[in-house]
C-alpha cells in the first residue's frame, strides 16, 4: 500500500478513480465523423485516442466532406480529427457520458457546441473502469485500455447512410475500418488510452543446450517511465488444462521464466499496482518450425469450353523443385500430437451440430420429420424457397407449423414445376392444384406463394429460413432423403435472407394466383388461336 500511494501522490489522477493520472498523456485527437440532416446533425463514429506524454502532438485533419444529396439538398457526411490537451479530452468525454454529445470547442467556431444526436447511450464498461483489450479495429495500438458509449439502436438517419455503398466506402477509407463489418460500432463513442508506462513487451522461446525451455522476456519502458510495481502472470497450457502458473515482479527489462517441459501455449497478463492490466494475451504457440516447397512453372496447360461464348482458359503446370522444414521436425512429446488432433476432430464435429450439418440418403422419412420439425419450432417466419414447391410439399412441411399467427412464405418456380402436370392430380397443372389448395386449406395457416417465372428461374438452390436462420439444402423438398444430399444451417444468414428477399420483390416474380390468372388467360389465347387456325382450313 506505501508503494501504491507513493505512486499516487507523485502522479494525481485527472478524475476521481480513474486510473488515467496527470503525467501519462500530454495531447489527444479526437476523431468525429457525423451525419448532417439540414440543421440537425447525428454521431456516426467517435474516439478520444490519448497519446502517451513522450509522443510529440499528433497532426490533425481538416474536415472531410461527402455529399449525401440523394437523401436530401443539404445532406452531407463529415470526418474531421482535432488535437487538445488530454485533460480537456478527457473532460469533454465525461460531458458526453454525462449529458449529451456536443462537438467541441477545437472544432471551430461554426460547429463548437452543435448537438449530435443520438439514442440513448450504454456505457461498457461501467464507470470509471477501464476495459482492456487487443482486438479493436479502430486504432492502431496494440493493447489499449477503453471505454466505450453504444447505441443499442441508432437512429433511422444513421442506418440509411449504410444503404449506399459510395457512403460504405468513403467512411472505411477515411476512418481506416468497416463500420459495415463492425455494426455494434455505429454511433459509438469511445475513450482509448495505451499503455502509458511501457511501449511493448516481447516474449520468445528460449532453449539451453540441455533442452530446457523458458519464456525470454524483454520490456521496454517509455521515455521517463520506471517499471516499479509492475507483476507478469504468466499461465503454460497442454492440451488438457495449465500445466503452470506464476507470477513475477519485474525489476528490470530483461530476464526469463522457465517452462515446466516441452511448451504447448502460454498465456501472460502483466499487471500495475497502480493502473491495472496494462497488457496481455490469449495463450498461443511459439513458432518451432516451418515446411516449405517450391514449385516452378514448366508450362501451360490452354482449355477450351465446348460453349457458344468460345471461353478459354490458361492453367500453370507446375513440378516439385525442394521442399523442407525449418526448425524442429518433431514434437518433443507424441502425445501431445495425438491430443491436438483428437482437440481439432472434436471442435469440428461440435461446429458441425452447431451449424446443422445433416447428410441424408435413403431415408426420406428421417430427412422429411428433420424439415418438419424445424418449421413446427418457428416463432416468427417460415420462408421456403424451392423451384419444385409443389401441392404435395404444401401438405408434407408448409402446413407444419405450430403457431398460427406464424406466415409461410414460399418461392416456387414455373417452368419444369408448376407447368407441368400436378404429381397429386395428373390431369390438371400444378399450379392449378396448389392454388385451390391453398385457398381450400386457408384455416391451417397464413401461406403466400410467389411465382419465379422466366428461364432458368433465378434460384438455383433451396432454402429454408425458420425465424433468424437459413438453411441451404442440396435436394429439393419433394426429393430430400432419398438421393445423398446435405443440409446445413448458414453461419452468416443475414446477407442470404436480405438477397432472398429481394428476389421475391423482383419484377420477375408474381404471386401465385396471379401467374395462374395470366397462365388461363395465355391458354385461353392460344386456344382460340388453334380453334380460328382450324376453322379457317
Amino acid at each position: 500500500m506505501e508503494e501504491i500511494d507513493k505512486l499516487s501522490s507523485e502522479n494525481k489522477s485527472l478524475f476521481p478513480g480513474l486510473a488515467i493520472f496527470e503525467n501519462d498523456y500530454a495531447h489527444a485527437l479526437i476523431h468525429l465523423a457525423w451525419y448532417r440532416e439540414d440543421k440537425k446533425r447525428f454521431l456516426v463514429f467517435g474516439m478520444v485516442e490519448l497519446f502517451p506524454a513522450e509522443f510529440p502532438p499528433p497532426e490533425p485533419s481538416g474536415k472531410m466532406s461527402l455529399s449525401t444529396i440523394n437523401f436530401g439538398r443539404q445532406h452531407d457526411l463529415n470526418i474531421q480529427r482535432v488535437v487538445i490537451s488530454s485533460k480537456d479530452a478527457l473532460s469533454w468525454y465525461l460531458e458526453c457520458r454525462n449529458t449529451s454529445i456536443t462537438i467541441p470547442a477545437a472544432f471551430g467556431e461554426k460547429l463548437a457546441g452543435k448537438a449530435l444526436q443520438t439514442s440513448p447511450l450504454a456505457e461498457e464498461p461501467s464507470w470509471s473502469h477501464l476495459i482492456t483489450s487487443n482486438d479493436l479495429p479502430f486504432h492502431c495500438w496494440s493493447v489499449v485500455r477503453a471505454h466505450h458509449l453504444i447505441q443499442e439502436n441508432v437512429p433511422e438517419e444513421i442506418s440509411k447512410l449504410f444503404t449506399s455503398t459510395e457512403i460504405i466506402c468513403w467512411l472505411k477509407d477515411k476512418l481506416f475500418f468497416d463500420l459495415q463489418n463492425y455494426q455494434e460500432w455505429k454511433g459509438s463513442l469511445h475513450l482509448i488510452a495505451p499503455n502509458p508506462v511501457f511501449r511493448l513487451f516481447h516474449q520468445r522461446l528460449g532453449i539451453t543446450e540441455n533442452g530446457f525451455e523458458s519464456s525470454d522476456c524483454h520490456i521496454e519502458p517509455r521515455a521517463g517511465r520506471d517499471l516499479a510495481a509492475l507483476d507478469l502472470y504468466l499461465s503454460e497450457r497442454h492440451p488438457t488444462g495449465i500445466v503452470s502458473f506464476c507470477r513475477k515482479e519485474i525489476t528490470e527489462p530483461y530476464f526469463s521464466l522457465p517452462h515446466v517441459e516441452h511448451t504447448e501455449k502460454v498465456e501472460y497478463l502483466i499487471h500495475s499496482k497502480q493502473y491495472g492490466v496494462l497488457d496481455w494475451h490469449e495463450p498461443v504457440s511459439f513458432l518451432r518450425s516451418i515446411q516449405f516447397q517450391s514449385n516452378l512453372i514448366t508450362g501451360k496447360k490452354i482449355v477450351n469450353v465446348p460453349d457458344n461464348r468460345g471461353e478459354s482458359y490458361e492453367v500453370p503446370q507446375l513440378s516439385a523443385a525442394s521442399s523442407g522444414i525449418v526448425g524442429e521436425r518433431e514434437p518433443a512429446s507424441p502425445i501431445t500430437s495425438h491430443l491436438r488432433k483428437h482437440e481439432a476432430m472434436r471442435k469440428r464435429r461440435k461446429e458441425s451440430e452447431r451449424l446443422g450439418q445433416k447428410w441424408f440418403h435413403g431415408n426420406q422419412e428421417e430427412a422429411t420429420i428433420f424439415v418438419r420439425e424445424l418449421i413446427k419450432n418457428a416463432k416468427r417466419r417460415v420462408f421456403i424457397v424451392d423451384p419444385y414447391f409443389a401441392t404435395v410439399e404444401l401438405f408434407s412441411f408448409a402446413f407444419a407449423t405450430s403457431r398460427s399467427e406464424i406466415e409461410v412464405v414460399i418461392l416456387t418456380a414455373a417452368k419444369d414445376n408448376l407447368m407441368n402436370k400436378d404429381r397429386a392430380d395428373s390431369n390438371r397443372d400444378a399450379g392449378e392444384v396448389l392454388l385451390s389448395q391453398v385457398q381450400a386449406y386457408r384455416q391451417n395457416g397464413k401461406i403466400k406463394v410467389f411465382v419465379m417465372t422466366g428461364s432458368p428461374p433465378a434460384v438455383h438452390d433451396r432454402f429454408l429460413v425458420v425465424d433468424n436462420d437459413v438453411w441451404l439444402s442440396g435436394n429439393s423438398l419433394h426429393t430430400i432423403g432419398k438421393r445423398a444430399g446435405t443440409m446445413i444451417k448458414l453461419p452468416c444468414p443475414d446477407e442470404v435472407a436480405k438477397n432472398l428477399e429481394n428476389i421475391l420483390t423482383s419484377d420477375r416474380v408474381k404471386p401465385l394466383e396471379q401467374w395462374v390468372l395470366d397462365r388461363r388467360s395465355n391458354k385461353g389465347i392460344e386456344l382460340e388461336s388453334s380453334e380460328r387456325k382450324d376453322s379457317s382450313q
